[in-house]
């Protein structure tokens, strides 16, 4: 997904400057409204995902990040 956002233009990935293991991924600023469309679509559908969850399988997620 973050390629794909990326490659729109609508975010950019930054390198941690003390742990090149860690990306961030930064909105880019004049994407913004753009972004908002984009970002509410991904919600949607990952409410959709996780509603099919039980609520072991949330804990085990949450646990996990």
């Amino acid at each position: 997904m973050v390629d794909r956002l990326e490659k729109a233009g609508l975010v950019r990935r930054e390198r941690d400057a003390l742990d090149r293991r860690k990306v961030f991924i930064a909105i880019v600023p004049r994407e913004r409204c753009q972004n908002r469309k984009v970002l509410r679509a991904h919600a949607r559908a990952m409410q959709n995902v996780f509603g099919s969850y039980t609520d072991a399988e949330l804990r085990l997620l949450l646990e996990f990040a």
